[in-house]
Parts: C-alpha cells; sequence; structure tokens
C-alpha cells in the first residue's frame, strides 16, 4: 500500500464558521450558504454541498438571527395613519 503525503496546505481544512461571518456573509453579502461553506473549507469548489451541511448552517443562521433581533414585547406601536396602524396591530394578533 502506498502511502499519499499531502501538504497541510492543500488538505480540505475545515475551520468554524462563527456566528458573526455567517451572518455578515449572507445577509451583508450576498453569498449562498453553500458560497459560505466552501470559504470555510465544508464544500469543495465545483461540488454540490451536502444537505446536512446546508440544513445545520440554515439552523444556525435562524438561530443567530432570532438571537439579534432580542425580546418581542406583545404591544406593538405602529406610527403613520391610523388605517395602517390598526391593520398591522390586527395583522399581529392573527386577525388578518
Amino acid at each position: 500500500m502506498e502511502v499519499r503525503k499531502i501538504r497541510p496546505s492543500q488538505r480540505n481544512q475545515r475551520r468554524p464558521i462563527p456566528d458573526r461571518a455567517l451572518v455578515d456573509a449572507v445577509c451583508l453579502q450576498g453569498k449562498t450558504i453553500a458560497g459560505v461553506l466552501e470559504r470555510h473549507g465544508w464544500k469543495q469548489p465545483g461540488q454540490p454541498a451536502a444537505g446536512q451541511h446546508i440544513k445545520a448552517l440554515r439552523a444556525a443562521l435562524c438561530a443567530t438571527l432570532d438571537r439579534m433581533i432580542g425580546p418581542v414585547t406583545s404591544g406593538l406601536q405602529v406610527q403613520g395613519s391610523e388605517d395602517i396602524a390598526q391593520a398591522m396591530q390586527s395583522w399581529a394578533r392573527g386577525e388578518g
């Protein structure tokens, strides 16, 4: 059996994907989840991304955005036209 030696710089080095890097890449830079996976070594260029990696990253993105929104208060305050304010408040109560 022949042992192949691969330089560390040529190995598929998977790096962790920080929440901030994920949000910045997808929401601010317009990258796809597959693009984020490729940039961090979780996907080979030209190859499709693994489904479980896409699902995990999508879940991480959703959780991070939920944390960023902070606590949601029950009192909805809408400024502007009374019609718009009433429509938004009824929508928030699930009536419309």
